[in-house]
């Protein structure tokens, strides 16, 4: 690191992300037509909340379901723990990245490969 800055909340804007792997299985025993119902109620429930959220749907099979989330902590905190009642196989949840609100941002010297 060759440099650090203060930046007050007001003068950046500050994001996260999350990625989010939910079970994709059904738990219940229910019949076949049931838990075709089932899944697909389930389905559209994470949909909704997925579009609550403004989020992005980014793989979806029989096993897993993968989410991506960026935005502030609040909101990131918020959708982790509704999606938490569809059974989360796994997440990891980025530190927050800043950038400046400034249209006048001097650039280093140092390139980004």
């Amino acid at each position: 690191m060759t440099s650090a800055n203060f930046l007050l909340n007001n003068s950046n804007y500050t994001h996260s992300c999350l990625l989010i792997n939910l079970n994709a299985t059904v738990s219940c025993a229910l019949s076949a037509s049931d838990s075709c119902s089932r899944l697909a109620a389930t389905n559209n429930t994470v949909e909704s909340l997925v579009n609550k959220y403004n989020a992005k749907i980014i793989e979806v099979n029989v096993l897993y379901t993968v989410i991506e989330k960026t935005g502030g902590k609040a909101e990131i905190q918020q959708l982790f723990e509704e999606l938490e009642a569809f059974g989360i196989l796994q997440f990891v949840r980025s530190g927050s990245v800043s950038i400046t609100r400034s249209k006048y941002e001097q650039l280093s010297d140092v390139t980004m490969c």
